[in-house]
């Protein structure tokens, strides 16, 4: 399977703070051309500058594109004409094509300032590109995906107002403002708000949401409905436990679109302004439930971090990285994830960490500036310095602050859409831990000194070990000695569909072994290093929904299994930890860990 991805996809338009020169309205129709979607756009525009000094000719253009040829590509027939009421054009009446890659023209603007045009845009994207920079507009089940990117010509700097018109028995769902006198249309103060937007238009199942007194609009494609309520019910979980972290609802009107492909391996989420998207590739169900819900929540804290909370410059290891911790802490909280779930995801992000920082030694704002050659750095090293912050700002204040509140306090100064700087941080950092926490940042964040895991983990009572060891491979483990032939790793467990080992049964799902939280097969080698052949070891598996410990018999291999050295990193919870660290422990960890 692919990997999961998230991405947050916040972009500076271009005349975004500018006093607006145009006022306009875009009339958009979705239609079938044959088989094809298409949408049909009207747009009328009046100069708002100085009485009689509007030019002879507007610029109008869309954005960029993350694909060969532009958005200009599926822009089709695009002509000005003469609204009702308005004066004669001058002849001649045409607009001038400069940029077919962005669907530039040069458009004549008539003699009482009004600029119009029309234009066809056909829904003929790639249909293998779902997610991606531009997030590709495409057919789902039930509908069509459309951003306000691939849609608008527009001019700039302007404000807007939008009515959508779907074919009859659809509908259209969009996260603008809605307009306070005339039903159906929306409101864009600027280029932004008019571009980074998603829009769905179909039949899909559909549900309002009335969130934090904030309304999320959840879109379900076909092939997913029957999951609608569980996706609700994990929204308002979610958001009621980010809203008491911060303080506050998210954004006041929002999109949730969740839908599925018949791309094998596709698991996949991105945020667009203050929209989010996630893509599946299968109906989903117990064995799948930790693929998606990490992955939706994760998109949803986006429209806290990176939507409401946002920099003025890029720090990738906070929007990410932050996002990552809080999310894990948020879904340990609500009773989604065991804390022992959460302690072995830390230690998948500190082995991930620790081998790329040995390998690639930078601080983790320089990692950010290349994303995607930094992955595990902005991801794994972001969400790991907020842990080290969180448990290094327990320990200063006697446990009675942590990084939710240097959280609350950033979602505090970026009311009224202040962006945060890292002044901001270091101030919210410093009134939380004091000095030497804030100093962290400059260690750690824009210096290269690698994160002090070891010794931040300590400070709940948790011990750091990080080695090469030489483990079994991991199919002779689920063969030989686990006896499993037939099994699935679902991201969540391992699901037993055929297995000869007393203790297990058909349709178990594995979720620890002799101590160790099972995900999927990789996690087999390290629960099962040093494990007799024939011996008994401790498991819990989910048995017809509900969680039961059982002792399975491992099996007695022919021969030595084959190995592999693999670098590990090992947590291990301190037995006799002080006072301290245990109240630590078990606040940043949860009670089970007292």
């Amino acid at each position: 399977m692919r990997a999961s991805a998230a991405v947050l996809l916040l972009f500076a338009a271009p005349g975004f703070g500018q006093e607006p020169e145009w006022r306009g309205r875009y009339d958009v129709a979705f239609e079938r051309d044959g088989d094809v979607p298409v949408a049909r756009v009207e747009a009328v525009f009046t100069w708002l500058g100085a009485r009689g000094r509007f030019p002879d000719w507007a610029p109008v253009e869309m954005t960029d594109g993350g694909f060969e040829g532009g958005y200009g590509a599926f822009v089709r027939d695009f002509e000005p004409f003469r609204p009702e009421g308005a004066p004669k054009p001058k002849e001649p009446f045409l607009a001038e094509l400069l940029d077919a890659e962005h669907a530039r023209h040069r458009v004549p603007v008539l003699r009482d300032g009004t600029l119009a045009y029309r234009y066809t845009v056909v829904l003929e994207h790639d249909p293998e590109k779902l997610l991606g920079t531009d997030e590709t507009p495409h057919a789902f089940g039930g509908g069509v995906f459309w951003t306000g990117r691939a849609l608008f010509a527009a001019p700039r700097p302007a404000t807007f107002e939008l009515a959508f018109r779907a074919p009859k028995g659809e509908r259209v769902a969009a996260s603008h403002a809605l307009h306070p006198k005339e039903k159906g249309v929306y409101l864009a103060a600027d280029e932004r708000a008019l571009r980074e937007c998603f829009l769905a238009v179909g039949e899909h199942d559909a549900l309002e949401l009335d969130v934090e007194g904030s309304t999320v609009l959840l879109e379900v494609g076909d092939g997913l409905a029957d999951a609608t309520k569980t996706f609700a019910e994990t929204i308002e979980e979610f958001f009621g436990a980010t809203a008491e972290l911060a303080g506050g609802p998210p954004p006041d009107r929002s999109v949730v679109l969740m839908s599925k492909t018949a791309l094998p391996g596709e698991l996949s989420g991105a945020v667009f302004g203050r929209d989010v998207r996630v893509v599946v590739d299968k109906e989903l169900d117990e064995t799948n439930e930790m693929s998606w819900r990490p992955l939706l929540c994760h998109e949803l804290f986006h429209l806290y971090n990176g939507y409401l909370v946002r920099f003025e410059d890029r720090q990738m290891w906070f929007s990410e990285g932050w996002t990552d911790y809080f999310t894990w802490v948020l879904l340990t909280r609500t009773g989604r994830v065991s804390p022992a779930r959460l302690l072995d995801t830390y230690r998948g992000r500190a082995t991930g960490y620790l081998e790329q920082a040995k390998a690639d030694p930078r601080g983790l704002i320089a990692a950010g500036v290349r994303e995607n050659k930094n992955r595990t750095l902005i991801y794994d090293g972001g969400a790991l310095a907020a842990l080290c912050l969180d448990l290094l700002i327990r320990d200063a204040s006697g446990n009675r602050r942590s990084l939710d509140d240097v959280f609350a306090g950033l979602y505090e100064d970026a009311e009224g859409g202040r962006r945060v700087t890292l002044d901001d941080l270091r101030r919210r950092l410093k009134k939380a831990g004091g000095k030497s926490v804030a100093g962290f940042l400059e260690r750690h964040v824009e210096g290269d000194e690698p994160l002090p895991l070891a010794e931040c983990l300590a400070l709940a009572g948790v011990t750091l070990v990080a080695e090469t060891l030489e483990l079994p491979e991991y199919e002779p483990c689920l063969v030989d000695l686990l006896q499993t032939p037939g099994s699935t790793s679902t991201g969540r467990g391992i699901l037993i569909q055929r297995t000869n080992a007393s203790g297990l049964k058909v349709d178990d799902v594995l979720v620890e072994l002799a101590g160790h939280v099972v995900e999927g097969f990789g996690d087999l080698p390290l629960a099962l290093r040093g494990a007799e052949p024939g011996s008994k070891v401790p498991a819990v598996v989910r048995r017809k929904g509900e969680r039961k410990e059982v002792d399975v018999r491992l099996g007695r291999p022919d021969g030595p299994l084959p190995t592999a050295a693999v670098f590990c990193v090992l947590l291990e919870l301190d037995p006799k930890p002080s006072k301290k660290a245990l109240a630590i422990r078990a606040s940043a960890f949860g009670s089970d860990f007292r």
